[in-house]
């Protein structure tokens, strides 16, 4: 999995199984966005954490969650609008457009950094 989200990190993420699976088994409250998350969690975990320099490092998208989206929406350089998108998303409830919308949005933030530096505005005191 990491190969390939490597060799192409906007990679769809409708081909993990765990929505399909999920959805079918009728449980309640499964999203894109948990899903994305818990995959994230992963990848940082797996691959972030043990060689932040790396080039799959500089790729994997962070964990996206309420904390991140809301201190990027009191504390960056974005434009009004785009904190006013942040201050409402429930990440919960992201499909996977909305999904790589926000993605979108956050790499631009980022600019040319490793993708996982954005998460230096995940701060669990705000």
């Amino acid at each position: 999995m990491i190969q390939l989200f490597c060799g192409n990190p906007d990679v769809s993420w409708s081909n993990l199984y765990s929505i399909l699976h999920l959805t079918k088994m009728n449980v309640q409250n499964a999203s894109y966005g948990r899903a994305a998350k818990l995959v994230n969690v992963y990848l940082k975990t797996m691959v972030v954490l043990i060689d932040p320099s790396g080039e799959p490092a500089k790729l994997i998208y962070p964990p996206i969650d309420r904390i991140l989206l809301q201190s990027l929406a009191a504390k960056s350089d974005a434009d009004e609008e785009t904190k006013k998108f942040f201050r409402r998303i429930k990440w919960t409830q992201l499909d996977e457009p909305e999904y790589f919308e926000v993605v979108g949005i956050l790499r631009t933030l980022n600019g040319d950094r490793p993708f996982w530096i954005i998460e230096e505005h995940w701060n669990v005191t705000n």
